[in-house]
């Protein structure tokens, strides 16, 4: 099963006032990754637009099914959705 694991990436400058952070959760293969998909939603979702939850089936998560696949995948929230 792969595994995952959240950060909270810190941006600051810009022209912003204060930092603000960006929420990215990455899905890592059991063994060497074959390339990384990076995944950013619309529509105002969060990243975890792919990774729906559906006990014993991985198949709903797209993340999840391609880090089965041999793929590192990173899910990115965009400014102002998420973290």
């Amino acid at each position: 099963m792969p595994s995952s694991q959240a950060y909270s990436i810190a941006v600051s400058g810009l022209c912003l006032a204060e930092p603000v952070s960006i929420g990215v959760k990455l899905y890592r293969p059991d063994a060497q990754a074959r390339a990384l998909l990076i995944c950013l939603p619309g529509g105002g979702c969060t990243g975890d637009y792919f990774d729906l939850d559906v006990p014993a089936d991985i198949s709903y998560s797209f993340a999840r099914s391609f880090a089965a696949r041999g793929y590192l995948v990173a899910t990115i929230d965009h400014l102002g959705v998420g973290v």
